[in-house]
């Protein structure tokens, strides 16, 4: 299944999708899932692994996602809202 994201044309990207973007209902590929963390981290191994994450967890209701913020550390909670942010605003 190729990328969802449409592009400036209008058409939708359709290279190989790597990660669900659940909120959206579609698939996103590499460059487009990782774009929102590059802008602030630049190149980084782990950022494919965190776009993973932020967006698994984004496509969760509201509710377990508060359940899982508040499982977790304060500086763990504030890093991952930090990133989720960088997705959705209005993520939280």
């Amino acid at each position: 299944m190729g990328c969802g994201q449409l592009l400036d044309n209008g058409i939708e990207c359709w290279r190989p999708g790597f990660v669900f973007d659940a909120r959206n209902r579609r698939m996103l590929c590499r460059e487009h899932a990782l774009a929102p963390l590059k802008r602030v981290f630049g190149e980084r191994p782990d950022l494919e692994e965190k776009a993973e994450y932020v967006l698994r967890f984004l496509g969760l209701p509201s509710a377990e996602r508060h359940e899982l913020l508040e499982a977790v550390g304060a500086e763990e909670r504030r890093d991952f809202i930090h990133l989720a942010r960088l997705f959705d605003d209005n993520a939280l």
